[in-house]
């Protein structure tokens, strides 16, 4: 298990906050806002579904050809 601090949007545009990575079950672990529980996605379907984007507060999203999650990058 790894812990994240990453965010992404899904696809009709709500942000969502990845907080974990399980490679032995390859799941994403999110939380969404105003959902009080943990939310969960198996890799390949999170990775066809959300983008990575900055946090709320950063106004700048990350540099062109780095706003995917790959497997690598966990």
């Amino acid at each position: 298990m790894y812990l994240l601090n990453r965010w992404f949007k899904d696809w009709r545009g709500r942000r969502v906050h990845v907080i974990r990575w399980e490679p032995e079950t390859k799941r994403v672990i999110y939380m969404r806002d105003g959902y009080p529980d943990e939310c969960f996605s198996p890799l390949h379907k999170f990775m066809d579904l959300f983008t990575e984007c900055g946090p709320p507060d950063e106004k700048q999203q990350r540099p062109e050809g780095r706003n995917r999650l790959y497997e690598t990058d966990l």
